[in-house]
């Protein structure tokens, strides 16, 4: 496993990755005791299960995931509007995060759900 956030690489033993669970995908999932994958790859029929962490920059940042197993929140925050507009119309994906988007970590503060923890990831 690789990426940006490095809380999260030393959590997946290295032997735990599945590349193709696409058929039985839902056997396969409610028997695995950790999952890692993106907000957005999170499949139709997952939601019995309890994510722990829900990463990518697409990531919604809603502390009311923390109420549903969910321990950690990984994604982006815009900072500056109009330098990720600017990319974006010229069709940057990456610059994004280099002009006027912050990757943030939300986790669950040990004195509640109600309040998180928010640590700016410097990649």
């Amino acid at each position: 496993m690789w990426g940006i956030y490095d809380e999260l690489i030393d959590l997946v033993p290295p032997d735990a990755v599945v590349d193709d669970c696409l058929v039985g995908l839902h056997w396969t999932l409610v028997r695995v005791g950790a999952g890692v994958g993106t907000a957005m790859t999170v499949p139709d029929g997952a939601h019995d299960l309890r994510p722990a962490a829900l990463v990518g920059p697409s990531t919604p940042l809603a502390p009311v995931l923390f109420r549903h197993g969910t321990h950690m929140l990984a994604g982006t925050v815009v900072i500056d509007p109009g330098a990720v507009w600017r990319v974006a119309q010229e069709g940057g994906i990456l610059q994004i995060f280099e002009s006027g988007g912050q990757m943030v970590t939300l986790t669950v503060a040990k004195a509640g759900v109600n309040r998180a923890i928010v640590r700016r990831t410097v990649g």
